[in-house]
């Protein structure tokens, strides 16, 4: 029997957490670290419509090849809970597998953030975004 979560109205979407002021993390299976997700800035590159429900993220801490998956609560009293519609293992199970690589050949691995750039931004940036913040750095 398969069972289909429904997901609050502020949990289905970027737009409805950020509305909501949600608290977002992430979770790396790998290595196991929890990290605080900017909303906002997966909002300005995805769009309010994007869910991260059942999403699939690689781990930010660096040189971990590790995908995790996202978390949500409505306020800092209630838990995190994972957005996943069936269970962490499954979609790790309905995933592509990731691929066998050395984290620091990874070509989606943006470049380490230089001095003076907030490194959440450098991280979430385009490739044209990162050489108008590198200029903006610059003076």
């Amino acid at each position: 029997m398969s069972v289909t979560r429904l997901w609050p109205t502020w949990a289905s979407t970027v737009g409805g957490m950020l509305d909501a002021a949600s608290l977002v993390a992430f979770r790396c299976k790998r290595c196991g670290t929890h990290l605080r997700v900017d909303v906002e800035a997966i909002a300005a590159r995805r769009g309010r419509d994007a869910s991260l429900v059942d999403a699939i993220g690689h781990c930010k801490v660096w040189d971990c090849p590790g995908r995790g998956y996202f978390l949500a609560a409505l306020g800092p009293t209630t838990p995190l809970r994972p957005l996943v519609s069936t269970s962490v293992e499954e979609l790790f199970r309905r995933a592509p597998p990731p691929p066998d690589h050395d984290p620091d050949n990874d070509p989606d691995r943006p470049p380490p953030c230089p001095p003076g750039i907030n490194a959440v931004t450098w991280a979430y940036a385009t490739a044209s975004e990162r050489k108008r913040l590198v200029g903006q750095a610059r003076g």
